[in-house]
């Protein structure tokens, strides 16, 4: 039943996942560039020689809740965490690797390039679903429940090229970015339905399912005994393939004296697959009657094999290998910060990410503080999807021209992850000049 389930996960889409990088914004590093390209550093060359940034969000649960200690161990608790989820639940990955960001300070222009790979992903399913998969279907007798599942994974890197202009008042700028696809699984948002029934007299299962998943590079299925599902984002090397798109980014900054106002948009844009893509749908209503496992009793083998032809025979999947287009999940920054004095600064941001049609959004309260001339502190206060205890930290510290930078936005999820539902980190290393 679990193998069954497993499968059709793949067909039904089966955040984890936001590149918010609401912390950065904020403080006095190069990279601040990356979410504002009107915002350039005083230094006439900034020099990002590794960035990494990971961001992981649960919605629905929090593990807190669900991993229990046993016998001096901890133990997740499968029950607890259904029981504690949401009619809807998401898993939220994202994951940044920069590994070069060099940026020129040419007086009224600034001009800068860069590299990252960039990840991104995000997985929702009904709690029933989970439910079904984990603690079985004689709870649902004689009951349709829903099972499809919602997924969007894809790994690219991204070479981007961005222009600035500045006045004493106010700078505008924009970003080119290349892009270059490494891996994609994708469901159709119009074909991702499905529902399950169980029979109250002869418990024999009917699944009504219309889905349709694209994938380039993640997964290769040929049948029901034969598929492969890979995806290691961190692994991959450069690939100048067919896969390709392009996106911009564009931003303004005004400055009044003591005040200054930021809005910037990014991700404007998709990537097409066309190198390895393969289209897998499936549309109708099919009935399993399960597998026989009578024979086990008398020391007869079981027919898997059977029930794989089976399956295989009821449940129809086919396959396209047409290309197909994903957008990027495009970001807004909206903020204002207020120099109190010469060493503090607050501020605060509104930030929008719009993967689907419900945004991840995010409100942010910021200080910052001056510590001489090599070290600046700060804290920040985030409401993150209705979220209310993310207590962030960050500081810089430069040694002659090597500046070193490490934040997160969620103290307790990077102490302890199972105390919270978001775990974030960035840490980076600049030469500035």
């Amino acid at each position: 039943m679990k193998n069954f389930l497993f499968i059709l996960t793949l067909f039904c889409g089966g955040n984890l996942f936001a590149q918010q990088n609401l912390a950065l914004h904020f403080m006095d590093v190069w990279q601040q560039n990356r979410t504002n390209p009107a915002h350039f550093s005083e230094e006439k060359v900034s020099i990002g020689i590794a960035s990494f940034y990971n961001n992981s969000v649960v919605e629905g649960f929090n593990l807190s809740d669900v991993i229990r200690e046993e016998n001096g161990e901890n133990v997740l608790d499968i029950d607890a965490a259904i029981a504690s989820m949401d009619t809807r639940n998401k898993l939220r990955q994202y994951f940044s690797l920069e590994t070069i960001n060099v940026g020129v300070n040419l007086g009224k222009f600034g001009v800068s390039l860069s590299h990252a790979l960039r990840f991104d992903a995000v997985y929702e399913y009904p709690k029933t679903f989970a439910q079904v998969a984990f603690q079985g279907n004689a709870q649902f007798i004689d009951q349709t429940v829903e099972i499809g599942s919602r997924v969007d994974f894809k790994t690219y890197n991204e070479f981007a090229l961005g222009l600035a202009y500045q006045t004493e008042k106010f700078n505008v700028g924009g970003r080119f970015k290349y892009l270059v696809g490494a891996g994609s699984a994708v469901t159709n948002p119009d074909r991702q339905q499905a529902s399950i029934y169980t029979d109250p007299d002869i418990y024999q299962l009917t699944v009504n399912a219309d889905y349709e998943l694209a994938s380039a590079g993640i997964l290769q299925f040929e049948n029901f005994g034969d598929y492969e599902f890979e995806y290691a984002p961190a692994g991959e090397d450069i690939q100048f393939g067919g896969n390709t798109g392009v996106a911009f980014d564009l931003g303004a900054e005004v400055n009044l004296g003591k005040l200054q106002l930021s809005a910037s948009v990014l991700d404007l844009g998709s990537i097409t697959w066309k190198e390895n893509a393969n289209t897998y749908s499936t549309r109708g209503t099919f009935t399993y009657d399960g597998l026989d496992i009578s024979g086990a009793l008398t020391g007869e083998e079981i027919d898997f094999a059977g029930a794989l032809d089976t399956l295989e025979a009821i449940f129809v999947v086919e396959e396209n290998d047409a290309s197909y287009t994903t957008d990027l999940a495009s970001q807004a920054y909206v903020s204002a910060r207020y120099d109190l004095t010469e060493k503090l600064t607050v501020g605060a941001l509104y930030y929008g990410r719009f993967e689907d049609l419900n945004p991840f959004t995010a409100v942010t309260l910021s200080g910052q503080m001056k510590l001489g001339k090599i070290a600046t502190a700060g804290a920040t206060y985030s409401i993150i999807n209705d979220k209310f205890t993310n207590v962030g930290l960050n500081g810089m510290v430069k040694l002659g021209p090597v500046q070193f930078y490490a934040l997160t936005e969620n103290v307790a999820g990077l102490i302890s992850q199972k105390d919270g539902e978001i775990v974030n980190f960035r840490l980076g290393l600049n030469v500035v000049l």
